[in-house]
């Protein structure tokens, strides 16, 4: 539960300081890790791991704004973001490891 909570305190970090947007991404993928760093923990994605490349268009500007994140830290993210859209204390909103669960294998990882 404690990494749960990191996860989402630093998710919610980067949306307050505006470096990710409170707002479902244009486009998501996933798949194998490719050792790209993950935004929210800052550590490596491994081959062994889940990468979500997250696409957010920027107005303005040409090229949309990737991200890469871990399953578990797009979890944690998704769930701050739904925190924050449905204006639920911290401790109402679900868990980052349920909201994983909830999101893998859906239909969601292909951004539709």
């Amino acid at each position: 539960m404690a990494a749960d909570e990191a996860l989402r305190n630093q998710a919610g970090r980067l949306i307050a300081a505006g470096i990710l947007p409170a707002r479902r991404p244009d486009r998501i993928w996933g798949g194998p890790g490719s050792g790209d760093h993950c935004l929210v923990c800052n550590r490596a994605v491994t081959r062994e791991e889940t990468q979500m490349e997250l696409e957010f268009a920027r107005e303005g500007r040409p090229a949309p704004a990737t991200v890469h994140v871990h399953l578990e830290c797009f979890a944690a993210l998704e769930q701050e973001r739904r925190r924050l859209e449905d204006g639920a204390t911290t401790a109402e909103s679900p868990r980052a490891a349920d909201v994983a669960r909830e999101l893998n294998g859906s239909r969601y990882l292909d951004g539709t």
